[in-house]
């Protein structure tokens, strides 16, 4: 069954703290209700990935697309667009609340995915006891037959971690990965997961997927941190 929780709308409870504590990721829905409409982010992001892909118009028209257009530095090709999006205040007590105050931002990614799925990994690995996460903001409805974001709770402790890198053949069942969780999102919602959660995305491999992936750490105070 796809995560459907509904929460609170637009607001970071103590039941979705303690969840990304435990699980390593929460929803957060309707965060920003607003999201495509308010931002113009639907039209500004193919026009941002044609810009970066020297491609002509809206990037769905090039021809022969790969399967992924993947944007690292997004926010430098509309910075005026992107930080209007940074400094909106409910993502500001969304990243408080689940890593303190002066949360450093990391990367702004856009991706457009194209009907390939994406197996099962995890992030960068951080020191214990450090959190770096990422949000998300799907710019069209997910579900399972489109390819929305799976994740596996718990995998962001190291002793899960260890378990499934000495089992490969266990993230070789894909989607139906035992206690794996599909997470079916609208517009405005934000997916949070910490980095080191192992998370993929499946689909009936035909449908397209474009995203904003913000990533943010907490603020850090020693040198290996």
């Amino acid at each position: 069954m796809a995560y459907s929780k509904p929460g609170i709308q637009g607001e970071l409870t103590a039941e979705a703290i303690e969840q990304f504590k435990s699980h390593g990721f929460c929803v957060v829905r309707q965060l920003i209700p607003e999201f495509g409409q308010r931002f113009g982010l639907v039209e500004a992001f193919d026009a941002t990935l044609a810009s970066a892909y020297g491609q002509p118009g809206q990037s769905e028209q090039a021809p022969e697309p790969p399967s992924r257009l993947q944007i690292w530095p997004f926010f430098h090709y509309n910075p005026t667009l992107y930080h209007a999006l940074l400094d909106d205040p409910r993502l500001g007590r969304l990243l408080e609340g689940l890593l303190g105050t002066g949360p450093c931002l990391t990367a702004i990614e856009g991706i457009h995915f194209r009907g390939q799925p994406t197996s099962w990994h995890h992030d960068d690995v951080g020191p214990e006891g450090f959190t770096s996460l990422k949000v998300v903001f799907a710019l069209e409805p997910t579900s399972v037959a489109t390819g929305c974001l799976y994740l596996l709770p718990g995998s962001h402790t190291a002793s899960q971690r260890a378990s499934l890198e000495a089992a490969p053949e266990a993230l070789a069942q894909g989607a139906a990965l035992p206690g794996a969780v599909p997470i079916e999102a609208a517009v405005g919602d934000a997916v949070v997961f910490n980095i080191k959660v192992y998370h993929s995305a499946w689909g009936d491999g035909h449908t397209h997927r474009r995203g904003v992936y913000m990533g943010f750490q907490q603020r850090p105070t020693t040198a290996e941190e």
